[in-house]
């Protein structure tokens, strides 16, 4: 049997499929049973995929070869420098290194697919009624929580009503979701208010996930969850959370996978490895050491500039994600002094090369400069619209022009970064010295704890001032446009919010989400983005291709 193996860093970043060349001196992370015989109609090992199309590069004839037996089990180490934002509920949170931990830990009803079309998870199949506002939804039987619990209808509507009290996009869910209820053990029927082709889209979304929970630990509960009480059906299980030193996953050895074959964060998931280790590194230096002295297997968040030096070195290697998102400059508005002619100097002025060259230390393959906020692969992308002129105009004379024009006057402007991200600091540094040649005062402040960042930006702080941050606009955004609306509406839900509120954008969000075609929901897109270009709230900088560090001996890495 030839094998294809998959893995996963949307529905948590190695979930299944890394395997662990057997060449040299043994690993202590080696492999120890056989893989299970689980095939598709394609004769591949199924596993998870994600949403963020990465492969691995250069492989050797003897990874081939390995490909063709993997084994199963061992532990697989990961460094990373995430630290103060993080959090276990999916319900509540859509932190995106949280979000990738627990989409192997926790199950929705329906996911995306690799096409990006929806498909199954915990509901094996539905219908939809001929004037499309009733869903009848089959769920799986013989699934069980981590807790030993069986998974059936009432669990769902317990989740369901927890989440329209206290989850991420519970307006979006009510304004569509008229009513839900169990018809019997394994039926779930919900009904909408008007046909709308997003519904389904609102319940695969993996931001503010619907992740479905066990009726006896989720009915009643607030936002106050701990991390022994996220209990899920998903092949991995939390064993221990503790944010600044490890993040431990072990293998649900009752784990039920669905039957088939592997389809996106869908279809049938392998847990190749007994544990899953998160390491808390604060410096990329020690990172780095501790991949090559086979600490640790991967290093996560990788540094842009160092992609020569890993390269040199045989026993490690770099895996590109040409696909990472789209990095995003955001203005936190408090109508004061930062008018429209303020920001649209800004962006007028910005060198978008150069400063996307510099965010990844000199990368050009890192580096796409796109206009459209949904890149070129995306189901989303929009090509040729007239306000993509606004894109890169790198006008220095225009932008000094409309900053005579605006109110400022010598007001300190704050770039606001997070000093783990190496994009942030890099991109912040470049930015200042840009808006110093337009005649702005610029002010970095670095933040080394996300919780500090998270309650500068919240969207309960009393007193935004102005400013700029980046932001990564990754999975949530390409795959399910409708997640803007935690972060650009009036009333965001977002972690980070830039206080922005326009009447027209609430409009164009609303016809998003109650579009009943694809081509309504594109022209809504449409709107959106040129709502963003000429409002000058936001700007797509470029989209973001990113290396990620292994051991030369983590093979088959393709998702």
């Amino acid at each position: 049997m030839s094998a294809r193996v998959s893995t996963s860093l949307f529905a948590l970043l190695l979930v299944a499929g890394l395997l662990l060349s057997a060449c040299g001196v043994p690993r202590e992370v080696m492999a120890t049973r056989p893989v299970p015989d689980v095939e598709d109609e394609t004769g591949t090992i199924s596993a998870e995929f994600t949403l963020e199309t990465q492969s691995a590069v250069g492989e050797t004839a003897a990874s081939a070869s390995l490909a063709d037996s993997p084994t199963f089990g061992g532990a697989l180490n990961i460094a990373w420098r995430r630290t103060g934002w993080l959090a276990w509920d999916l319900h509540t949170s859509s932190e995106g290194f949280s979000r990738d931990i627990l989409l192997s830990v926790l199950d929705t009803l329906v996911a995306y697919g690799e096409d990006y079309s929806i498909v199954p998870s915990l509901a094996e199949s539905w219908e939809i009624s001929e004037d499309g506002k009733t869903y009848t939804f089959r769920l799986r039987q013989g699934v069980r929580f981590h807790d030993g619990s069986g998974f059936t209808a009432e669990d769902v509507i317990a989740s369901l009503d927890r989440y329209m009290e206290v989850g991420g996009r519970k307006d979006q869910i009510a304004a569509r979701l008229l009513s839900y209820e169990a018809i019997d053990d394994y039926t779930v029927e919900m009904t909408v208010s008007e046909p709308t082709v997003s519904f389904l889209d609102l319940l695969a979304t993996p931001g503010f996930g619907i992740a479905i929970y066990p009726q006896q630990i989720i009915e009643g509960r607030g936002d106050d969850l701990t991390a022994d009480e996220i209990v899920g059906t998903g092949p991995y299980r939390i064993d221990t959370w503790d944010e600044g030193n490890v993040i431990r996953l072990t293998r649900f050895e009752e784990y039920t996978p669905y039957p088939g074959r592997r389809d996106g964060a869908g279809g049938a998931k392998l847990a190749y490895f007994d544990e899953i280790n998160f390491h808390t590194v604060p410096e990329f230096g020690a990172e780095l050491a501790g991949l090559q002295t086979g600490l640790y297997d991967i290093i996560w968040d990788s540094d842009y500039g160092s992609a020569s030096l890993v390269e040199a070195d045989p026993n490690l290697k770099t895996i590109w994600n040409q696909h990472g998102g789209t990095l995003f400059g955001n203005f936190v508005f408090d109508h004061s002094w930062m008018d429209l002619k303020f920001r649209q100097a800004i962006q007028a002025g910005i060198d978008m090369e150069a400063l996307g060259l510099a965010a990844t230390g000199n990368c050009p393959d890192c580096v796409s400069l796109e206009p459209s906020i949904w890149p070129g692969f995306s189901t989303w992308h929009i090509e040729d619209a007239p306000h993509h002129a606004l894109y890169n105009q790198v006008d220095i004379e225009k932008a000094k022009s409309l900053l005579a024009e605006s109110r400022y006057d010598g007001e300190e402007f704050e770039i606001l970064s997070l000093s783990y991200f190496p994009l942030f600091p890099n991109g912040a540094r470049e930015l200042a010295s840009q808006l110093t040649d337009l005649g702005i005062t610029a002010k970095i402040t670095e933040y080394g704890d996300g919780a500090l960042f998270v309650s500068r930006l919240s969207q309960d702080a009393e007193d935004p001032k102005p400013a700029f941050f980046f932001a990564r606009m990754g999975t949530p955004v390409l795959v399910s446009p409708e997640w803007l609306a935690t972060f650009w509406s009036c009333s965001p839900t977002y972690l980070v919010s830039p206080h922005y509120c326009s009447e027209e954008m609430e409009a164009a969000l609303d016809n998003l989400l109650t579009a009943t075609n694809t081509l309504e929901k594109k022209q809504a897109l449409l709107e959106m983005e040129r709502i963003v270009y000429e409002d000058a709230a936001f700007f797509p900088i470029f989209g973001i291709g990113s290396p990620m560090f292994a051991r030369s001996d983590i093979m088959g890495f393709e998702s």
